[in-house]
């Protein structure tokens, strides 16, 4: 199983911190936000990634930054694109794979809270994908919950049609657990995990109509269901741990990867709270 950790919700300050968390929870593979503390403006990618390669830790997927709410007005096109184009050069600096992407859409494609026609967003799509391509990147389009751009969420089936569109070959999804649950989809994990562009997970979990990023197991997510499919269907797509908790530090994750590597029996979500949190004391 291929299991690494996102640096979203960590608040890092340095990469050192980054190291330790890794150590501890003995989990050599990340996934960066870009847009998130000390990762915010990298001036020297190289030597991040070489301190990095140096304690043994590879740096999988990048998370793009993205517009709030997932509008774009027509002006602001230009300028995201260039951005978009330094996170590539960034990305492809650090050595990463994949690049993680909330597709945002344009705002007058958008009529009363239905995302009406997405002709101009597909051109815009497209040439994110491209530039992705053109440093030798995967690009995977996220499913995302209830927001401007996408009112009653981003699904699963939305998503997949997105990537449907890109007219390159580096295209695909990131499937992002806690979003599944807020937007209350009840689309089967064997035909989820089937899909054969599916390049990420985002493993958390989450109430449904909630978008919480609980540890797993503190949530409604069928995770003995999930794991067996996961492990028939695509035991090597990466699995990352992106965990919202007041807790959050390398020994939570290390707990986390061991819940997901012995299997998360189905008796596990009755007793969950109590055993997350006996855990921490331990």
């Amino acid at each position: 199983m291929n299991i690494a950790f996102s640096t979203n919700f960590l608040n890092l300050r340095a990469p050192k911190e980054l190291i330790d968390i890794s150590k501890s929870a003995q989990i050599i593979d990340i996934e960066i936000w870009t847009n998130d503390g000390c990762f915010m403006n990298i001036r020297s990618p190289n030597k991040i990634q070489n301190s990095l390669i140096d304690e043994g830790i590879n740096i999988l997927s990048v998370h793009a930054p993205f517009p709030d709410g997932g509008l774009i007005k027509k002006g602001e096109i230009t300028d995201h694109i260039k951005l978009f184009k330094e996170v590539c050069k960034k990305c492809s600096r650090l050595g990463a794979s994949y690049l993680v992407y909330h597709a945002p859409v344009l705002r007058n494609e958008v009529k009363k809270k239905t995302v009406k026609s997405k002709a101009k967003s597909i051109k815009l799509w497209n040439k994110i994908s491209k530039l992705a391509d053109d440093f030798e990147l995967k690009i995977a389009f996220e499913n995302l919950p209830s927001n401007k751009a996408w009112p009653l969420g981003l699904n699963i089936s939305e998503t997949k049609e997105i990537t449907e569109c890109i007219h390159t070959k580096n295209a695909g999804f990131c499937l992002d657990l806690s979003h599944y649950l807020a937007n209350n989809e009840y689309v089967g994990y064997e035909e989820i995990l089937s899909k054969q562009n599916l390049l990420l997970i985002h493993a958390s979990d989450s109430l449904r109509h909630h978008d919480l990023h609980l540890p797993p197991g503190e949530g409604e997510h069928g995770w003995g269901k999930f794991l067996k499919y996961f492990r028939i269907k695509c035991s090597d797509t990466p699995l990352i741990l992106e965990v919202k908790s007041p807790y959050l530090d390398g020994k939570l994750l290390r707990k986390i990867m061991c819940f997901m590597e012995g299997g998360a029996e189905e008796g596990w979500k009755t007793n969950s709270s109590r055993r997350i949190n006996d855990n921490r004391q331990n």
